[in-house]
């Protein structure tokens, strides 16, 4: 799959300029952004701490060009499974060919949600995950080597964690690429024709910790304020939702498609696009 171009054509949908030629060439920043002549393909890692609304600073790294006058859209990468592992897995991986993560066009921050890895001390009672995707993506776009445009890329938790952070609005997100994952829990997704999926809780347990799946074996007002908890009306950025055959709930994620071009703000309601594959869960960035 070429993140690169879908993440190009979504961006695009948003009226905020082309970030890389769809067919691969390269990228067409703004003269006031980059000089043409200015060399933006050398990059560096950082590790950086993104400051939240409440005081407490989340781990990330960023990597970025090594030049400073090279300011360049940013794709944020919002992860409960640490960033490190990240790294090693879409960067440090020389022999992996991946457009999205090999592409000179864009700047990434990739974070560790709060309460887990580099970020665990940053808990400070139920986090709101949304809110710290507001707070990353609105620090994110204010950095002099950001041109101030700001996507989010991600598969399952770090799919969920794009929509949670849509709802939000920051000012600077113009595009979202959620993969293999629905904006709310539903009934149906943990309980199909009534009966528990037993594997899916206990990796969701052993992963997350506890949860109340099993004190609700029925489709009861619980699950209906689950269903409803985040309000696809909301999303004002054009979305790429991504499928795969063969992943784990592909029901929520098309319930998900059906809210967004039904539900979202008007203005973008007629730019998202569905992209579906012969795909299973892992299938996708790696």
């Amino acid at each position: 799959m070429r993140f690169v171009s879908v993440i190009a054509i979504v961006c695009a949908a948003c009226g905020g300029g082309s970030a890389v030629d769809v067919d691969g060439g390269a990228a067409n920043h703004d003269a006031t952004v980059v000089d043409a002549n200015t060399a933006c393909a050398d990059h560096m890692f950082a590790d950086i701490s993104i400051p939240m609304r409440d005081g407490k600073s989340l781990a990330a790294f960023v990597r970025r060009p090594t030049n400073p006058a090279c300011k360049l859209p940013t794709v944020l990468i919002q992860t409960p499974y640490d960033k490190e592992n990240a790294r090693a897995l879409w960067f440090d991986n020389a022999t992996t060919e991946n457009p999205l993560f090999d592409s000179p066009d864009y700047n990434f921050v990739v974070l560790d949600w709060r309460g887990f890895y580099g970020s665990a001390n940053a808990l400070n009672g139920q986090p709101n995950r949304g809110e710290d995707g507001y707070d990353a993506v609105e620090w994110i776009a204010a950095q002099p080597w950001s041109d101030g445009r700001v996507g989010t890329w991600g598969v399952s938790a770090l799919c969920r964690v794009q929509h949670w952070t849509a709802v939000e609005q920051p000012p600077s997100l113009v595009a979202a690429v959620p993969i293999f994952c629905a904006m709310n829990d539903t009934y149906l997704q943990y309980y199909p024709g009534g009966v528990l999926r037993r594997e899916y809780v206990d990796t969701l347990g052993f992963l997350f910790g506890g949860n109340l799946v099993e004190q609700h074996p029925t489709d009861d007002n619980v699950w209906a304020y689950a269903a409803n908890l985040y309000d696809p009306a909301q999303v004002k950025i054009p979305m790429l939702i991504v499928a795969g055959w063969y992943d784990l709930d592909n029901n929520s994620t098309f319930e998900t498609w059906d809210q967004l071009i039904t539900d979202s703000d008007a203005s973008v309601r007629t730019a998202h696009h569905l992209l579906i594959g012969d795909w299973h869960h892992f299938a996708a960035g790696g």
